[in-house]
């Protein structure tokens, strides 16, 4: 008897299964802006380093984050002109700059980020000539904070050395960290 009840529950959720209400595309389409964590959009911000602003720039946050420049401070423009034997570089060219995260922990008001910088290349002239100017970034202790109440944007990057054209030029020990602060959420994800 138990038999024949076992195999009556068994073809009645293999039955249960197998029967739908037909309406599968009634579930709605995927919808990217739905899809996207609250974090995702553009920020207007600052670079600084001990407080003091080297520069503004734009973050593009999505899949990857992705500035619009990372500027260079005063001390190392000052110490590239010195060892290229000008008062001051010309053209300096650094292009966007795009960093890979992984989102580690959360909270009800905030997101935080670990971040796995790529060095950052540039280029520079001086006396009619283009250098090149690696920022070699550590790679352990980059992070990010993301407060959802005011949608600000906070990430931290630490600089391990600075190259010229290949040589060490400075060597920070310890590294020196780059703060980006965001001033405004200029636009969310979908908008």
């Amino acid at each position: 008897m138990m038999k024949y009840v076992f195999y009556f529950l068994i073809g009645l959720l293999c039955a249960s299964c197998a029967v739908g209400d037909g309406d599968e595309m009634g579930l709605g389409t995927l919808d990217s802006a739905h899809l996207s964590p609250e974090y995702y959009g553009q920020f207007e911000g600052i670079w600084s380093i001990n407080g003091q602003n080297i520069g503004s720039a734009e973050l593009a946050m999505g899949v990857q984050q992705v500035y619009s420049t990372l500027p260079l401070a005063d001390d190392v423009q000052q110490a590239i002109a010195r060892k290229l034997g000008v008062e001051a570089l010309g053209d300096v060219r650094s292009g966007s700059y795009g960093v890979s995260y992984l989102e580690t922990a959360y909270s009800a008001s905030s997101r935080y980020f670990t971040l796995l910088p790529d060095d950052v290349e540039m280029t520079v002239k001086a006396k009619g000539h283009t250098h090149k100017v690696q920022l070699v970034m550590e790679l352990n202790n980059n992070k990010a904070v993301y407060d959802k109440q005011t949608t600000a944007f906070v990430a931290f990057l630490h600089l391990a050395e600075v190259r010229l054209d290949g040589e060490l030029l400075r060597e920070y020990k310890p590294s020196q960290t780059i703060q980006f602060k965001s001033t405004k959420k200029t636009r969310t994800s979908g908008d």
